[in-house]
């Protein structure tokens, strides 16, 4: 009955960090978007309401995280993003 705990705790303790990762890089992508989005040739307000669409890692570690523009809450069409991070650094 110990080991059986121990492996759910192990189990629930991957899944929160594995969720954390995920949040972080979707926060480093959107921060990443909203300081340089002149080098895109976009204003500060093509940044202000950005959507995570989707957010997942490689097998070689690489976090792909995919996000869209908003305008007031609603997707704007063919706006959209996707950013490659190996830990916090931006790789593509």
């Amino acid at each position: 009955m110990k080991r059986i705990l121990t492996n759910l705790l192990l189990l629930l303790f991957v899944g929160a960090t594995a969720g954390l990762s995920a949040q972080d890089s979707g926060k480093l992508a959107t921060d990443y978007l909203q300081k340089e989005f002149a080098l895109f040739g976009l204003e500060a307000t093509d940044v202000e309401d950005l959507k995570i669409t989707d957010n997942y890692a490689s097998p070689n570690g690489t976090r792909h995280v995919y996000v869209a523009q908003r305008l007031h809450g609603l997707p704007i069409l063919n706006a959209a993003a996707s950013l490659h991070f190996r830990g916090n650094q931006l790789v593509h």
